[in-house]
């Protein structure tokens, strides 16, 4: 599974963190993969769906531990339909108090460890808490 991740640093002290869930090869296990270490407020979520043609959720745990897919009720379940790119906005922010881990698969709620067919992109707005 391709993983790529970059922070940008803003003027405002807040990170922007992309990132690239690729379809894992030759029946490789799909991994939880870690957006932040440490407390985290997320203002914005973009997900880019468009390559898909089958609806992908984006789960979020607030951990920095290990997390089994399936197995483990994420804090947070966004919704991206088939073949688009959706942003959600939180004005608030929403809390995570120790840390951000992410998948994405095509299940809504705790299970499903199936990953979507094609890549799907994700980007955070974010901030340390």
């Amino acid at each position: 599974m391709a993983v790529y991740k970059t922070d940008i640093e803003s003027q405002v002290a807040s990170s922007v963190i992309s990132m690239s869930q690729s379809f894992p090869s030759g029946g490789a296990a799909l991994a939880v993969q870690a957006v932040t270490a440490s407390a985290t407020d997320v203002f914005a979520v973009v997900i880019d769906n468009s390559l898909n043609t089958a609806v992908s959720y984006l789960k979020c745990w607030d951990t920095t531990g290990s997390i089994t897919i399936g197995s483990v009720n994420p804090n947070m379940i966004l919704k991206a339909d088939a073949g688009v790119k959706v942003q959600y906005s939180f004005d608030a922010g929403a809390p995570f108090s120790a840390g951000i881990k992410s998948a994405v698969l095509t299940s809504k709620g705790k299970a499903g460890t199936t990953a979507p067919s094609n890549d799907v992109t994700i980007t955070f707005l974010a901030t340390p808490s």
